[in-house]
């Protein structure tokens, strides 16, 4: 029988794991959160812990998942940290997705196709499957949140 509550109750007596994971790193004060496992397997669970990352971001100096052969973290203009330097990782992708409506003002460079003051929208995959094309690559954005994937070729 399904007819118990709304979707909101349900979900709320399904509290993640995650969820109670990054609330008590909030609880100890943790700075820097890697989480391993949260992405990859089902489809439904790596999206719901892609929104708790977007969700949680500005909680921490770093909050970032693996699995492995994918690196994920949000930057998020609401923060204190508008930009990122990340990096080169061998044989590595680097993609970039909107979380919010749009990103405005992206900069992506040290890249394969940089970008300069660019309007990242939600509905179109412009950022994907980009490359290092110096030591390091450096991310900043105007306005909006950035979902970073490192994805291993």
């Amino acid at each position: 029988d399904h007819s118990h509550g709304s979707a909101e109750e349900l979900c709320r007596g399904h509290q993640e794991d995650l969820e109670l994971a990054i609330h008590t790193a909030i609880e100890k004060k943790a700075s820097h959160v890697e989480i391993w496992g949260g992405i990859g397997g089902r489809l439904d669970h790596t999206v719901a812990n892609l929104q708790l990352l977007s969700c949680y971001a500005e909680q921490f100096r770093s909050l970032s998942m693996h699995d492995g052969q994918n690196r994920c973290f949000v930057l998020n203009a609401k923060g204190t940290q508008k930009s990122i330097t990340i990096p080169q990782e061998k044989d590595c992708y680097l993609s970039l997705f909107s979380l919010s409506e749009t990103v405005q003002g992206l900069t992506a460079k040290g890249v394969k196709y940089p970008l300069q003051n660019h309007t990242l929208t939600r509905t179109f995959p412009l950022g994907v499957s980009n490359e290092f094309k110096q030591k390091e690559a450096f991310l900043s954005l105007e306005k909006g949140s950035l979902l970073i994937v490192l994805a291993k070729a």
